[in-house]
């Protein structure tokens, strides 16, 4: 589903800050994007999720070139989670959770039943059932961060970026918020990446790693 080629990133003072040659990531697949804080884990997150523009190399997302996918088209393939993302403080869990859908809906943004359905499946799924009134700004930093998975899974993409998603969360909530994204990867099919610095959890869980060291990715 995704293919990365000949990718490198460099800066005046750091030349070779990021390079690869070919990594590829599959439907059904959930990877691990590892390596230290100030590694590169989140410049190629933002770069695959067409947040920042690639400045050398190729990214593919089922055999077409991202740059010629539109917004929309994209955000119906693609979701993103992203570390320390702004939230609206007042917004209900349930409807922050809803703002998956809207790549889905008519210009009127209503909801149809299918799109409610999603929401509550995506709510259950991460455990906040409980919580689903309780307003984004009331929310723990481990419930909002799973709050930011339910929206992801509201949104129903083929594919899943998540940029340190675990960052908030101690360590049983990490064992479940990976388990629950290597059972959507199998059951529904997705592909899924996720960046971190734990390591011992993405040996358990993740099919593949991708490893930053030295400014080359590696897969293992």
């Amino acid at each position: 589903m995704l293919e990365l080629k000949n990718i490198s990133f460099s800066y005046s003072d750091k030349p070779n800050f990021l390079r690869l040659d070919t990594l590829q990531l599959n439907k059904g697949e959930m990877v691990a994007l590892i390596g230290l804080n100030g590694s590169g884990k989140s410049t190629l997150i933002r770069s695959i999720s067409a947040l920042d523009k690639l400045p050398n190399g190729s990214i593919h997302l089922n055999g077409r070139d991202l740059t010629s996918i539109d917004q929309k088209e994209l955000s119906r393939s693609l979701s993103v989670v992203l570390t320390d993302a702004p939230f609206p403080y007042q917004m209900p869990l349930e409807e922050f959770v809803a703002f998956g859908r809207y790549p889905f809906t008519n210009w009127l943004a209503k909801l149809q039943t299918e799109d409610l359905q999603a929401i509550d499946q995506a709510i259950e799924n991460c455990g906040l059932s409980e919580l689903r009134y309780k307003s984004m700004g009331d929310l723990s930093d481990g419930e909002r961060q799973r709050a930011m998975i339910a929206r992801t899974l509201a949104q129903a993409t083929d594919m899943i970026l998540l940029d340190e998603p675990t960052t908030h969360l101690d360590g049983v909530n990490t064992t479940k918020v990976l388990k629950l994204l290597k059972e959507q990867s199998k059951r529904s099919n997705k592909a899924v990446l996720f960046s971190t610095h734990k390591l011992l959890e993405s040996i358990q869980l993740a099919d593949k790693l991708w490893i930053l060291d030295s400014g080359r990715v590696k897969e293992m």
